[in-house]
């Protein structure tokens, strides 16, 4: 007679349904990623380390939380002397577009959570970086004029007038300020936009420097 096999959890006992434990540390896993979770879990320490590596994980956690500030001078000082290597990984790693819209999303959160610390930055970065804001301005204005078609009718123009006007009117109304937004942008990587009624918007300014710019350039 073939021996019954039983769960991997030290000192439950109970036959095995699947993935080697019992029903019960089977519907833990399942529910909550971790076999030992509930009020009658046995504990980590009657885990068989080897044979369960919900207990590996937490006791991986356990020691990292134990000695954070441990890793985390281990993480610096493999950086500073791996720069190029690091530099690599972290060029990688901001280089993903998962990691992109988070970290618009985050900004987005933020800049809409503390508005008048957003204004102060933002006025901190103009006087420090007047040129480049020059720049960027001048391009961008350079960058409608040859995105405006010449067969715009009166009416179009005048609709384009109105997406402004309706910009300024919503800052005023709400003391939060609004821009006009091209919906697909006037440089795109893959497609560009034009300067033409149908493409524009009056939006939050906030959302409208952190929104993903699928089209965009870098």
């Amino acid at each position: 007679m073939t021996e019954e096999k039983i769960c991997l959890i030290g000192g439950c006992g109970k036959p095995i349904r699947n993935r080697g434990y019992c029903n019960s540390h089977y519907l833990r896993l399942k529910r909550h990623g971790n076999p030992l979770a509930g009020r009658r879990s046995p504990g980590i320490n009657n885990c068989k380390a080897k044979e369960c590596p919900a207990a590996k994980k937490i006791w991986a956690a356990i020691h990292y939380l134990r000695n954070a500030d441990l890793y985390k001078q281990r993480a610096l000082n493999w950086n500073l002397n791996n720069l190029e290597k690091y530099q690599i990984r972290k060029e990688q790693y901001f280089g993903r577009d998962d990691i992109k819209i988070k970290a618009r999303e985050r900004t987005k959160e933020w800049s809409a959570k503390n508005p008048d610390r957003k204004r102060e930055m933002d006025k901190k970065f103009y006087q420090e970086n007047r040129s480049l804001v020059t720049s960027y301005k001048a391009k961008y204005r350079a960058a409608k004029r040859q995105a405006t078609p010449k067969w715009l009718t009166k009416d179009q123009e005048e609709q384009i007038r109105l997406v402004y006007a309706e910009a300024r009117r919503l800052t005023e109304e709400t003391g939060t300020p609004y821009e006009v937004d091209h919906i697909v942008p006037l440089a795109g990587k893959i497609v560009s936009g034009l300067h033409v009624p149908w493409n524009l918007r009056a939006i939050p300014k906030v959302e409208n420097n952190t929104r993903p710019r699928i089209y965009m350039e870098d």
